[in-house]
């Protein structure tokens, strides 16, 4: 299963088109709800959308088509994944994607997904290229409008100070470009809606950050809710924890691709903790990473019905996240697989 995925041809991308489609689209005929609106500057926009359930499912299965492939293009660029993955990576990325019924509909997390896939495409070039601080700008920039729309985000600052770090010898110029990058957006939106935009308007800067109460209360979750996602993150670590192993097997721009997406799986675990309660969605930051490094590892099983395997239960895990509460057959799986 695995040596078929990795086949680059127009059959295998057609079928991960489609089992995409059917991963997520399912959800969506069956009226899964789409879940709370999160704060941030397009929550407005997100309030409205719901009221039309197959056009934010059809917008949110492209874009994550869109970021599957894109990532694809980039892991190769990269060079962390040894040999050609075709399109196993994509199929991982939006089956990781699909998590949680929440998931299925356009949110502000995935509008923030697609910037930062924008600006670590722009940071690897800058890599490459060797350009300064007009070329970190625009990548800063990018990630200022993803905290735009996702506040907790801001905390990426210190992640692309850092991953800069990695690839030169950082300036102070450097740090003025980013620090100026992330915090544009917000101003520039800041002057605007002082000037035209009514008091009780979601687009009002004040209003971005503010969280709604339910946010703040005690969670409590059940294990189908939080196993699953647990077991996936589990095996994402295991392939970082192997990419790190043969870390001095591959050459500098490897090495420092790797540890950029180090830096980048440490921060977006961070958010997920500061974030414990919004867990459905916001372990998204997390989706980049995690399906390279699962990709990489079912890739590099010495055994090959081992990592068919791995993939088969990572679909499992999906479907069981997804349905549980809507299908009694996935239902009575997991009270297999947990009894207790």
């Amino acid at each position: 299963m695995i040596k078929y995925f990795t086949n680059k041809s127009i059959t295998v991308f057609v079928f991960v088109v489609l089992m995409a489609a059917l991963l997520r689209l399912l959800g969506v005929a069956w009226s899964y709800e789409p879940g709370s609106i999160r704060s941030g500057a397009l929550q407005g926009f997100f309030r409205g959308l719901q009221n039309y359930p197959w056009l934010s499912a059809l917008m949110a299965l492209l874009l994550t088509l869109w970021q599957g492939f894109t990532w694809n293009n980039l892991a190769q660029r990269s060079g962390i994944m040894a040999g050609s993955s075709g399109y196993l990576l994509p199929l991982v990325y939006v089956c990781l994607a699909s998590f949680y019924p929440a998931n299925l509909y356009l949110s502000n997390l995935v509008i923030a997904n697609s910037l930062f896939v924008l600006g670590l495409g722009l940071l690897a070039t800058q890599s490459q290229s060797q350009r300064h601080s007009r070329q970190l700008f625009y990548v800063s920039l990018l990630f200022g409008l993803a905290s735009l729309i996702v506040p907790e985000t801001y905390w990426m600052l210190v992640f692309l100070i850092v991953a800069v770090m990695v690839f030169k010898t950082i300036q102070f110029n450097d740090v003025l470009a980013i620090c100026f990058g992330m915090a544009m957006p917000f101003f520039f939106l800041y002057s605007l809606n002082e000037l035209f935009a009514p008091a009780e308007s979601t687009w009002r800067a004040a209003s971005i950050f503010q969280l709604p109460t339910s946010q703040f209360s005690a969670v409590h979750w059940a294990a189908v809710d939080v196993v699953p996602l647990l077991l996936i993150c589990a095996l994402g670590m295991m392939g970082l924890v192997r990419a790190l192993f043969s870390y001095y097997k591959n050459n500098t721009e490897t090495r420092r691709s790797l540890l950029t997406l180090t830096f980048f799986t440490l921060s977006g675990m961070i958010l997920l903790l500061l974030r414990w309660e919004s867990l459905p969605q916001f372990y998204l930051i997390l989706l980049l990473p995690l399906s390279l490094f699962i990709s990489s590892l079912l890739m590099s099983t010495r055994k090959p019905w081992l990592g068919s395997a791995s993939l088969v239960f990572v679909l499992l895990m999906q479907l069981i996240s997804v349905h549980h509460k809507h299908w009694s057959l996935i239902d009575t799986l997991w009270s297999w697989i947990m009894p207790f």
